[in-house]
């Protein structure tokens, strides 16, 4: 499992908002993500196929930077 939580940059405090706009963009763009953490604000991803060619992880981790921005 990878995952990573999202904090305001502002007030350094969790950001959930942001989280749940990010998991949304991201699926929306075809990579599966789920959000958790007490207060979730932490996007967890899920990998699959667990046997990926290498392009995959890259291409999802931009589908995620893609998903950053537009949040």
């Amino acid at each position: 499992m990878l995952a990573f939580e999202l904090l305001d940059p502002a007030t350094e405090g969790l950001d959930a908002p942001l989280t749940s706009a990010v998991a949304s963009a991201a699926g929306q763009s075809g990579t599966t993500t789920v959000t958790c953490g007490t207060y979730c604000h932490v996007v967890r991803l899920l990998p699959y196929p667990l046997i990926a060619s290498h392009d995959l992880p890259i291409e999802g981790l931009g589908v995620i930077t893609d998903a950053l921005a537009e949040a």
